[in-house]
């Protein structure tokens, strides 16, 4: 997981595949500043749609789990158990590589 707005400066990374990144995979417009993932497809997303992940989240937790019986306090509490957890990994990644910079 990247920024778009750093892997646009990447010139190793092949152009087709910048193009993919640059492009949000919910609403197709072309984008400077988002997130970005690559794996079997390259995808962006822009600031406006970054909503729908989470409503991608919630779909998959719905069909991969016993999401949908837990109470709204109880689903909240899991969504924010993730959203807490995954902040923290992202903060550790900055202040390592910030760390490995200087």
């Amino acid at each position: 997981m990247s920024k778009i707005s750093d892997i646009k400066k990447v010139d190793a990374i092949p152009h087709d595949c910048r193009e993919q990144l640059s492009t949000c995979v919910f609403c197709g417009d072309k984008i400077n500043n988002g997130g970005c993932w690559s794996a079997k497809m390259p995808i962006g997303v822009c600031k406006s749609c970054s909503n729908q992940l989470v409503d991608l989240l919630i779909d998959t937790l719905e069909d991969t789990m016993h999401f949908e019986e837990l109470s709204i306090e109880e689903r909240l509490k899991y969504l924010n158990s993730i959203c807490e957890n995954r902040l923290l990994k992202k903060e550790t990644i900055k202040r390592k590589n910030l760390k490995n910079n200087y």
